[in-house]
């Protein structure tokens, strides 16, 4: 599990700089928000052997940080 958890780092790594370095703010507020979401999922998945984290708090952040991202979008549009 520790060399799956590595392995992804160092592949999206790069792939999320290139985006955030080249991209346009919508661009760079979507990969920010989709980053946030996917950082939150891992952080407590890897933090469910140990504690029995709230699930409900997770979707909440999850839905503020695609709010934060959309609503960047639609209001300078």
């Amino acid at each position: 599990m520790e060399k799956k958890r590595v392995t992804t780092g160092l592949l999206a790594f790069p792939f999320v700089l290139i985006i955030l370095l080249v991209g346009n703010i919508y661009v760079v507020d979507i990969v920010y928000a989709i980053v946030a979401m996917i950082s939150l999922h891992e952080y407590f998945t890897a933090i469910k052997i140990t504690a029995k984290p709230i699930i409900w708090i997770r979707i909440y952040c999850m839905f503020i940080n695609c709010l934060y991202a959309f609503s960047a979008i639609f209001v300078f549009v």
